[in-house]
Formats: C-alpha cells, structure tokens, sequence
C-alpha cells in the first residue's frame, strides 16, 4: 500500500517525504551517535568541529539533507521527462536508499555532497536546447567544487559536466573553459579564506587529494547490513529488466537525460573506490541513479502486490539492521 500510495501525484504526498525520513532514521534520532572523520575535507572538517559533541544536531543536520535531497531527485526526475507519471516515488526510494546502511545514519558528508551533485545535474540537463549556457555549466563547475570540499569522492564527477556538454550541446569551448573555471574557484575562495584567518596548513592540501583504492580486501560491509544488501541488489537487477520501459524512449530530451543518469551511476561506483578503505558510505552517490531507476521499474506494474512485498523486504531489513546496531551498543 505505500508504493501505492507514493504513485499518486497529490500535492500533499510532498509532507509524506519528511514522515517517511524520520521513520527511517527513528533509531539515529532516539540514540544519536556522531563519528568525526579523521582527514576530512576543509568545510566538512569545520563542520563537524562545530558539532562534534552534538550527536542530536548531527542526526537532525543528516535527516534535513535527507529530505532536501529527495525533494531534488524528484523534481529532477519528473521536470526533466524521466519518469512516465507523475510521483512522489523516486524521493521515497531516495529515502530509503540513503537509510540502508547503518554506518551512513548519523551525518556523512556524502549525504551533504549528493545535495550538490543534484544541482549540477539540473544545471546540466537545463543546458538542453539553450543559445548559451556559460551560467549553468559555471554554476555546474562551481558546485562540484563546492561538493568536493565536503566530500572528496565528489571530484570523480568532474568529468560528468563535459560530458553533459557533449550530450546535450554543440562543442563550444568556452563553455568547456567555464565549466573548469567555476570548479577551480571554490578551492581559490576557501583557500584565501583559510589563508586570511590563519588556518591555512600543509595537512589540507593532503585532505583533498585522494587515495585512489584498488585493495578489494578492504571492502567494509557490516553485517547486518548483508541482508539489505541482497535485496537491494535483487531489486536493482529487476529494475534494470525494465529500464526501456516508461519514459526513457519517448522523447529525445529523455533519452539524452537518461544517458546523463547511467553517467551518474557510473561515477557513482567510481567514487567508492577515492578512499583507503571501500564502505558502504562510499556507493552512497549511486542512490541519486538507483532511486529513479527502480522508481521507473515500479512504475511500470499496475498491480502491487509483488511490489509493495519487494519494498516491505527491504524496509524491515533496514529498521531491523538499525535496530540491531542500537541494542548492540547499549
């Protein structure tokens, strides 16, 4: 009955997003926990200064990033023609998603980081058609570089903007030029900011160069997490049998925008591996691709019964995993 309920297009389903976050995120909120993180990247580093002895804040910080960004991914979606219906699915499939692993429920940066990957794929696909379109490859630049000074995996998109340039646009190379610049910019301004307040010191600039992982023995999954893994990917494998279904073909702005979507999930999984230790944490860019897709699988059925069976899986899968990281700490 919730996948039913989320098809609906009523106005009204946008308060649902906000409820369902906080269900999901109930345990971080009752039993708050914050884990600094040691080399962060600069403005991350200043914010979880800020409120490391304030686990509530923290938890309360993630479910507000949450929530924005799957208000984003699904304006995202349906402005852009990529789904077939109008629904508030892909926001609570967002939700869900970024609520999976139990290591990610407290504040991570990447929750703070997809927030400025769903910009720039808005900033990107909005460039269909244009005249010019130096401002939102500008803005797109800028806020990889933004996002990159929270979470260092976000640079492995840098390359997603040039390709939005050669999916959508004719090659202009000033717009190439723009796009660069504005990703530069955010590190010159923070820098003679550090610089100016006297907090400039040779351990940041290690902080944003990072770590490119190949060791697959370093993989972290937690255990209880394993069960919701599998049904995750149960769910993703069936939605990609359907992924020529809905409004992908129908017109040639979705196809193109469907190509900027495989892009981002692409990167995504790229991302996990910018870091000395690959963990659940490092797929979470996958959750902005993932969250539309399996939403166009749902989407694609009249009856629910199996569906609403596939999400309830994976939602009690995910309270139990919180659940139990809760009582094992206690």
């Amino acid at each position: 009955m919730v996948i039913s309920f989320f098809k609906n297009s009523r106005f009204l389903l946008v308060l649902a997003i906000p409820v369902s976050c906080l269900v999901f995120r109930a345990f971080s909120l009752y039993e708050p926990v914050f884990r600094p993180m040691d080399g962060a990247a600069p403005l991350y580093a200043i914010l979880q200064d800020l409120i490391k002895d304030l686990p509530l804040i923290a938890s309360v910080i993630s479910v507000l990033a949450v929530i924005a960004g799957a208000l984003l991914l699904n304006h995202l979606a349906l402005e852009f023609e990529i789904l077939n219906t109008v629904s508030y699915l892909p926001a609570l499939m967002y939700v869900v998603l970024m609520s999976a692993f139990p290591e990610v429920t407290t504040l991570h940066p990447s929750a703070l980081a997809n927030i400025f990957l769903l910009l720039v794929l808005m900033k990107v696909t909005g460039s269909y058609r244009k005249n010019e379109a130096f401002s939102q490859f500008f803005d797109s630049g800028f806020l990889l570089g933004v996002s990159t000074l929270f979470y260092v995996p976000s640079l492995v998109f840098m390359p997603l903007v040039w390709i939005g340039l050669l999916i959508f646009r004719p090659f202009i190379l000033r717009e190439w030029i723009v796009g660069f610049v504005g990703f530069i910019l955010p590190f010159i301004l923070t820098g003679a900011l550090f610089f100016l307040f006297s907090k400039l010191e040779p351990d940041m600039i290690d902080s944003i160069i990072p770590v490119f992982s190949t060791d697959f023995s370093s993989i972290v999954v937690s255990t209880p997490s394993i069960l919701s893994f599998i049904i995750l990917l149960f769910i993703t494998i069936l939605s990609f049998s359907k992924i020529n279904r809905g409004a992908f073909f129908i017109t040639l702005r979705a196809r193109k925008n469907k190509g900027i979507l495989f892009w981002t999930l692409f990167f995504g999984g790229m991302s996990a591996f910018l870091s000395g230790q690959i963990s659940e944490a490092g797929f979470l860019f996958c959750t902005i691709p993932l969250s539309i897709i399996i939403s166009n699988y749902f989407l694609a059925f009249r009856k629910n019964t199996w569906l609403e069976l596939l999400f309830y899986s994976l939602s009690l899968s995910i309270l139990a995993n919180q659940a139990f990281i809760l009582f094992k700490f206690q």
